[in-house]
């Protein structure tokens, strides 16, 4: 799906979203000043969060975009 798809779903749910296949991270797009909140994991499987994330052209037009 594409990523307002996506996004839109999530925000329904209460949930996150990443690229399908790309492992050990996933956003959670808010309309808060954070604005994109990027949780990424560790090797000890611990969330770590980044409060940036600056989308490329392909990310937004990708549509391989899943509600994690």
């Amino acid at each position: 799906m594409t990523i307002t798809e996506a996004a839109r779903l999530a925000s329904k749910n209460g949930r996150g979203i990443a690229i399908r296949n790309l492992k050990g991270v996933h956003f959670i797009p808010t309309n808060g000043s954070e604005r994109t909140i990027i949780v990424s994991y560790s090797k000890k499987n611990r969330p770590k969060l980044t409060a940036k994330w600056e989308p490329s052209l392909d990310d937004l037009t990708r549509n391989d975009w899943i509600v994690y």
